[in-house]
Order: C-alpha cells, then sequence, then structure tokens
C-alpha cells in the first residue's frame, strides 16, 4: 500500500514538473483544457489511466510540426513555396540566406 502511494506520488509530480516546462515552453500537453496541476491531480488518484493517457497526449503535442517559414507582416506559419500569406495576403519575400543579413524588427 505504502509503496503504491508512494509510485503515484513520484509519477505526479514527474507529470507535475514535466507539464509546467512543457507549458514553458509552450507546449500545452492535452489542449487547452488541462493545466499541469490537473494531470499531476488526475495521475496521483488514478495512476494506472492518467499516466499513460498523459505520455500519450504528450507525444502528440511534442510532434506538432512548425512551419518552416513565417510571414514577415503577421508571423503565421507558410505552407512551403507560398506565394502570398494565407492569414493576411501579403507578397511572401524570400528570406536571408545568411543569420547576418537578418535583423530583428
Amino acid at each position: 500500500m505504502v509503496i503504491g502511494l508512494l509510485a503515484a506520488l513520484l509519477a505526479a509530480a514527474w507529470v507535475y514538473t514535466d507539464a509546467r516546462a512543457l507549458a514553458e515552453r509552450g507546449v500545452r500537453v492535452g489542449g487547452t483544457s488541462w493545466k499541469p496541476i490537473g494531470w499531476a491531480a488526475a495521475t496521483f488518484l488514478i495512476l494506472i489511466l492518467f499516466l499513460p493517457m498523459y505520455l500519450y497526449q504528450r507525444s502528440k503535442a511534442l510532434q506538432v510540426t512548425v512551419p518552416a517559414s513565417l510571414c514577415a507582416d503577421c508571423g503565421a506559419g507558410l505552407p512551403p513555396n507560398a506565394a502570398y500569406c494565407p492569414r493576411c495576403g501579403n507578397q511572401v519575400t524570400t528570406s536571408p540566406s545568411s543569420p547576418s543579413e537578418w535583423s530583428p524588427r
């Protein structure tokens, strides 16, 4: 009994720190409705259900693709070989070829 509670507590602590670290990087595990404390509490209460669910949702959240290029005007992700931005409609310019040519806004 004590070992089970200790395992649940350790798993919940790991889930909380991991979900919090991911949230600070802008990755929301389980969408917008699940906060790190919610994942930790659910994992502690029902370890056998919520730990695998968290790990599955975590892998899905980390697989979200980041666009290769962004619109210089609005910051929206651009599809490959786009001539115009799908959000604002501005013409896409080619990005600088080296970091020394790039300057922040």
